[in-house]
């Protein structure tokens, strides 16, 4: 899955805390079976804005996930927000990629 986050000022390394290697966003998604990584880039600009890609062993993973997860994943979601750290999440979407060994979603 890609998403597209505005971060608050002043709230950047916060934010980067979260969604670095081994932050909390990568340890939660790691109890699942399937996730791979999580790559979160800034978007260049005045405002602190970022991209964060999940990448998944395959679909079916993902959508696991999503389904056993998803009170916990808003839960995250909202946290940021109260925390006053996000501005705005919005969901870019999901994008699937054949590989030469399996057909699945490289981006959850």
């Amino acid at each position: 899955m890609v998403r597209w986050f505005e971060i608050v000022e002043g709230r950047r390394q916060d934010f980067e805390k979260v969604f670095r290697q081994d932050g909390i966003w990568e340890e939660f998604l790691r109890l699942s079976p399937g996730y791979l990584k999580s790559e979160p880039y800034r978007v260049s600009g005045k405002r602190a804005r970022y991209q964060v890609f999940d990448y998944w062993r395959s679909h079916e993973d993902f959508e696991r996930c999503r389904s056993e997860r998803q009170q916990e994943i808003e839960k995250l979601s909202l946290l940021l927000a109260s925390e006053g750290m996000v501005l705005r999440e919005t969901v870019l979407g999901s994008f699937y990629e054949e590989g030469p060994e399996d057909s699945g979603l490289v981006l959850g």
